[in-house]
């Protein structure tokens, strides 16, 4: 081990040393699941042997000492078959993009392992919180791996049945058809085991960065290291999973590996239960659940398991320690450890050892305030509880899975047995102020005291109110909303607690929250059309790359192994956000051992820009550093080139960077401040708007409101990456890029060469979104002027935190409207004005797609709308998922929804006395959708409900739209047919990333040929075979791409028709090689543009309808039922397709309930830049009835094939989760007296 650092991660190891790639990586910090591996382990001071995930990322690879490491490829790959967990995830269509898939497949296949017995459907669900996915929303990969139940639902069962023809249960463990029992000894081992044996410790290794590791199997070793090597700076290192907390960019000098040390991992029972303090997360939940059911003194265990399983995930308890979780809690008080907390809660202690083995035990208050330094927690004593006692414990968190606490809290009564008055409490919350942890006030005054008093428990809650004082937290919800939120949990205990007898039946359910309420399994239903006769179109083929992306296989940009001398590069960025730069000093930066070259813009040749202001999309260029000004926070202002990419990453932080005339008075950073802006700066760039043709003279009401529309991180899988190589006179570059024409121009003219001497090469791409449009631009760039001034390959990964502060995201935008109504609701006129949040250039604008979208299938000739893009301090923003669509679509439902409320009419009835007369198919849709899921029933349940529950609320919306397509840009093709076997190859300017492009252009050639679809191969994109294509965007890239290999397809058949015709006979491969030989051309090109007249534009008619359920008292929410109607036309892939509506809406459902990006307004900062802070939705956040129906039998008259466009649609109607929202919070406002005016929920509707 002398040979590496102590930051190498076994992630790191496994990709760069081990050339195994098929294991990813994201976040870095466990927060996203790419990277899971399977461990087989020995136990510490043990001869047994566990098997369990870990997150590669996180584990230092000085820690893997004697691990069995098995990775994706190792459980199955092309030479030895495929795994069942692979290949059933392929089946079930759960790989999109597949940069995700290894992780997911990983998860699984440990989960199996681990297990000694047959999973359930709810076990298996609840074991992915540690796996993100952007693309599918889950639900094909939940259903792929809960068909390796003991009993999976029927609807699963048929499914497999229908894809893989067999009818025996197929065990996950084995590959083998289920024998009925699951065994936990069989070896799986890859590689022979060679544990260290506790006889060789301790162990001693110096690191190539100067640091000293040391292994020990006992505490005295521990306190011997530190007498030898000093205690000034040192760590004690097991799971190392804090590292996800808190990021840690230098390590200290001395790492003492403690994992070995038995005593540590152990528990015992005297009077208390003693725990090793070293004991794993899941080893003590383990624990915790054997004895709630074997020892009565310990029944409360049980509620502490059950607030475990919500903390972290599996692979991160698997390795993170008690210890450890604690010793963070007490380095950083403001952490809200759950451990603290609830050790804290029940009464537990702990003890500490010194250099003399002399033990302090203590409470967890005075824990919290002791120095650690030279002290080594040993053990944590949970002393037993009489039945007396009462436990709750609640865990409030953004998404269901892998959040930490907004807040946290735990309650511990006790009672009299005879007179029921409590005569113990301990009342305590975590996430109120880093001094906060007990309410002592509150506890005291409970005492001799019956809680199920009003009167007492009115005042219970004055004095829990006035001890609450939340700090100012960003960026967790401001100290308003956290404190009703603890003083809501505090009530929720009481009612949980109070006698049945004497609760009123309307308040019961308040005692539980979503996660309570929630079933543990998710169900769905699909429907769609097929014709065998049309196969392949229609046809409902897998995914050609999705076994491979399963397997780990497919190569993304990352992927391409080691080259021989490659450097790496990574952004320094600045610290202010407007200034000048007066100086960059690398000096120390270049005495480190590692470090090649710190470069500024002095060092471009050409035009300091990642893009051409000139190309489709663009207004104007954006320095690729900072030249002299500064425009926004953490702009790139140099490049560290170094041998790694985590040393470029780290020495990027220590270059310092002097700035002069920084000035005093406020950014302006946000919409409001643009507007506010004086007239000279010229904040505001006017677009075109919507201009009235007509206006009503039947105005009975005027209606003002304001909508807004939240900003949300793209959150791709893959980061922005991308490998620069000097070849010959030029560069070959392969990026993962949506535009790699742009990609191309961008690098010529930073460079100052042709465009001939660069050539860009995506394979595909690990999730885009919209950017990988531009954004990606700034690696690329970067990574060709390292390799233009170094004459070395130079490889660029952003890292997921300097991407989120450096580079744009969805705008934000703001739609103010007056509109004036008659009695049914019919728009007399709308004055209304559109903002969107540009940043600081106008680049990829978005105003004529919102104000176009905002029409949607309304009849507009009266209405007016201003459209403004609004210029701030903040990095561009950038196209996301229906660029425009998403807040023009989504503000016009908003304000449907508020003319029904303050009308008191039926939504829906205002929605049809608005829609056009023209191209609109939703007044008979709608009606025939309604009652297919049986609205008005399910209304009339959501109004039941809403009236037996006083705390918990639900609200049933719909939503529809008339998504506008819009043809821009070319989009070419090239098909070539080999004469030796009539095989196809086909290559297109469109990007496979995730949305089957390569599928469906495999199935379209094959229909024009009439070969099998088996015999079309589709090639990675390259910038030489399809130059001079727009960006793979705006949804139509499949269709564009399709009609442009249809006519290279009638190009070749034209060639070939009059061999056909001398040979009705003869099979297509005798007839290509008869037709080569004749010199006949087999292969043809065509090109696409927005001016081919055969490409017409069209609506696309969608409804969704959800319900969804509040907890009134946290503000927390689930969604009950989600059903959605997309008109795909006749659809090319339908099973596809379906996926594609799903992971749009669950994308566009997750920023409305749970994404929440949060900046310091004041100094441009971003807070939520990782997944730590930025959450998006997991796999236990999606609607629990998930449902899709594609339209049947009604092909577009006007569209390639008959299809229609899928991709980005359906996120303009998640919208209707916020609609449903604001019918529960009216229901409870109402409850409390409130008038029911319409209630406007912003940032994401949680805020109530």
């Amino acid at each position: 081990g002398a040979e590496f650092t102590v930051d190498l991660t076994l992630n790191q190891y496994i990709r760069q040393y081990g050339e195994f790639r098929g294991t990813k990586y994201m976040c870095k910090e466990g927060g996203c699941g790419a990277c899971v591996v399977n461990v087989r382990a020995h136990v510490a001071g043990t001869q047994e042997y566990s098997t369990f995930s870990v997150n590669s990322c996180l584990v230092s690879i000085m820690s893997c000492d004697g691990w069995d490491i098995t990775t994706v490829e190792g459980i199955g790959n092309r030479k030895i078959g495929y795994n069942i967990i692979q290949k059933r995830l392929n089946h079930f269509f759960g790989s999109q993009c597949g940069y995700c898939s290894p992780g997911f497949v990983m998860s699984m296949y440990s989960l199996a392992q681990g297990s000694d017995r047959h999973l359930t459907e709810a076990e298996i669900e609840n074991a992915f919180g540690s796996n993100l996915c952007r693309c599918t929303g889950y639900r094909p990969i939940l259903e792929a791996f809960k068909s390796f139940a003991v009993h999976p639902d029927a609807n699963i069962l048929k499914k497999i049945k229908d894809i893989e023809d067999i009818s025996e249960q197929i065990c996950p463990k084995s590959g083998k058809t289920c024998g009925g029992t699951c065994g936990i000894n069989e070896d799986w081992c890859l590689v022979n085991m060679n544990n260290t044996s506790v006889s060789d410790l301790p162990k001693k290794i110096c690191l190539a960065d100067g640091r000293l590791w040391f292994a020990v199997s006992d505490i005295r070793s521990i306190f011997a290291v530190l007498d030898d090597v000093g205690h000034e700076s040192y760590m004690l290192v097991a799971g190392n999973t804090a590292k996800g907390v808190r990021p840690i960019l230098f390590y200290p000098k001395l790492l003492i590996d403690i994992s070995d040390v038995k005593e540590l991992a152990t528990h015992y029972i005297d009077v208390n239960l003693v725990l090793g303090a070293n004991m794993t997360l899941t080893d003590t939940m383990h624990l915790f659940k054997e004895l709630a059911q074997s020892n009565e003194d310990f029944w409360y265990l049980h509620i502490l398991y059950e607030h475990l399983d919500k903390v972290a995930h599996i692979p991160v308890r698997n390795i993170g320690t008690l210890a450890g979780n604690l010793a963070l809690k007490n380095s950083d008080p403001s952490f809200q450890s759950d451990i603290f907390l609830l050790l804290d809660c029940v009464g537990a202690t702990v003890t500490l050892v010194d250099r003399d083995m002399r033990q302090t035990e203590m409470n967890l208050p005075e824990f919290l305030t002791t120095n650690l330094k030279g002290k080594v927690m040993t053990q944590i004593k949970l002393r037993p509880l009489s039945r007396h006692y009462e436990l709750v414990t609640y865990k409030i968190t953004p998404r269901e899975q892998n959040a930490q606490a907004d807040v946290n809290s735990g309650f511990l009564l006790k009672f009299n047995s005879h007179t029921h008055l409590v005569e113990e409490a301990s009342i305590v919350y975590g996430n109120i102020n880093p001094s906060f942890t007990h309410a002592y006030e509150t506890e005291r005054f409970l005492i001799g005291r019956n809680i199920f008093n009003n009167n007492v428990l009115q005042s219970a809650l004055h004095i829990l109110e006035r001890e609450i004082d939340p700090s100012i937290r960003p960026p967790y919800p401001p100290p308003c909303v956290r404190k009703k939120v603890a003083l809501g949990l505090f009530y929720k205990c009481i009612i949980k607690l109070c006698p049945k007898d004497i609760l009123n039946p309307r308040y019961k359910s308040g005692a539980t929250t979503p996660s309570d309420d929630r079933p543990p399994v998710s169900r769905s239903y699909q429907e769609y059309d097929t014709d065998k006769k049309d196969y392949p179109i229609t046809q409902p083929l897998l995914k050609k790359e999705g076994m491979i992306q399963c397997a780990g296989e497919a190569e993304y940009c990352d992927d391409i192994p080691t080259i021989k001398d490659e450097v790496f590069a990574s952004f320094v960025l600045s610290t202010v956000a407007r200034g000048d730069i007066e100086s960059i000093d690398s000096s120390e930066v270049m005495k480190e051992d590692g470090v090649l070259a710190v470069l500024t813009s002095v060092d471009i040749p050409g035009v300091n820009s990642i893009l051409r202001g000139d190309f489709l999309l663009m207004f104007e260029n954006e320095e690729l550093l900072a030249s002299t000004k500064v425009k926004f926070y953490n702009q790139p202002v140099a490049i560290v080139v170094a041998t790694s990419q985590e040393l470029a990453d780290k020495m990027a932080h220590v270059v310092k960077v002097n700035y002069k005339n920084v000035p005093k008075k406020p950014l302006i950073f946000t919409i409001e401040d643009a507007i506010h802006a004086p007239k000279e700066e010229n904040r505001l760039i006017p677009y075109p708007g919507i201009v009235p043709t007509d206006r009503g003279a039947n105005v009975r009401k005027i209606i003002k409101g304001q909508f807004i529309s939240p900003m949300q991180y793209h959150h791709m899988m893959e980061l922005h990456t991308t490998i620069t190589i000097p070849v010959d006179e030029g560069y070959d570059v392969i990026s993962s890029a949506q535009y790699l024409d742009i990609t191309q121009a961008g690098i010529a003219q930073l460079l100052k060469i042709p465009e001939s001497l660069i050539t860009v090469k995506t394979r595909r791409l690990g999730g885009g979104f919209g950017c990988k449009i531009s954004r990606n631009n700034f690696a690329a760039c970067a990574t060709a002027l390292v390799a233009k001034k170094l004459n070395k390959t130079c490889r660029m990964s952003m890292s997921m935190t300097n991407i989120m502060r450096a580079t744009g995201k969805r705008p934000n935008s703001r739609l103010d409207y007056e509109v004036g109504v008659d009695d049914r609701g019919e728009i007399q006129y709308m004055d209304a004005v559109f903002y969107l949040n540009d940043g600081q250039s106008r680049n990829e604008n978005e105003n004529t797609y919102a104000t176009e979208s905002l029409k949607n299938c309304y009849d507009s000739r009266r209405w007016k709308c201003d459209s403004f893009g609004a210029i701030t301090d903040s990095p561009t923003n950038t196209f996301m998922r229906a660029p425009g669509g998403f807040e023009g679509i989504s503000g016009i439902e908003h304000i449907m929804d508020h003319i029904a409320e303050e009308l008191n009419a039926d939504p829906i009835e205002v929605r049809m006395a608005n829609y056009r007369r023209e191209d609109n198919d939703l007044p008979k849709l709608v009606p025939m959708f309604l009652e297919r899921i049986n609205y008005k029933e399910r209304l009339n349940n959501v109004k039941e409900f809403n009236h037996l529950n006083r705390w918990k609320k639900r609200g049933l919306r719909m939503n529809n739209m008339a998504f506008p397509t819009a043809y821009i840009g070319n989009y070419g093709a090239l098909v070539s047919v080999y004469h030796g076997d009539g095989s196809v190859i086909v290559n297109v300017g469109g990007v496979e990333m995730g949305q089957g492009i390569f599928t469906k252009m495999a199935q379209v050639a094959a229909a024009q040929f009439d070969v099998p679809v088996e015999t079309v191969t589709v090639l990675p994109c390259y910038n030489f075979t399809t130059p001079n294509n727009f960006a793979t965007a705006s949804s139509i890239t499949s269709e564009c791409c399709a009609y442009s290999v249809i006519r290279c397809c009638d190009q070749i058949k034209a060639r070939l028709a009059p061999f056909r015709a001398a040979r009705p006979t003869a099979t297509w491969q005798e007839i290509v090689f008869e037709a080569d030989r004749q010199g006949v051309l087999l292969q043809a090109n065509y090109q696409t543009s927005q001016n081919d007249p055969r490409l017409v534009n069209y609506s696309i008619f969608g409804i969704a309808v959800s319900e969804v359920e509040v907890d009134i008292l946290t503000g927390s929410k689930w969604i009950v039922r989600t059903d959605i109607f997309e008109d795909a036309g006749r659809s090319m892939n339908p099973a596809i397709d379906v996926g594609q509506v799903e992971g749009a809406f669950v994308m566009a459902a997750s920023v409305w309930l749970i994404e929440n990006i949060v900046y310091n307004e004041h100094t441009g900062e971003i807070y939520t830049d990782r997944t730590w802070t930025y959450k998006i939705m997991g796999a236990k956040d999606i609607p629990y009835d998930f449902r899709v129906y594609l339209r049947r039998k009604r092909p577009n008259p006007v569209g390639i094939l008959g299809s229609k466009a899928t991709g980005e649609p359906p996120g303009c109607l998640g919208h209707v989760v916020v609609n449903s929202l604001r019918v529960a919070v009216k229901s409870s406002r109402r409850d409390s007296g409130y008038h029911p005016n319409f209630v406007n929920l912003r940032k994401f509707a949680c805020s109530f």
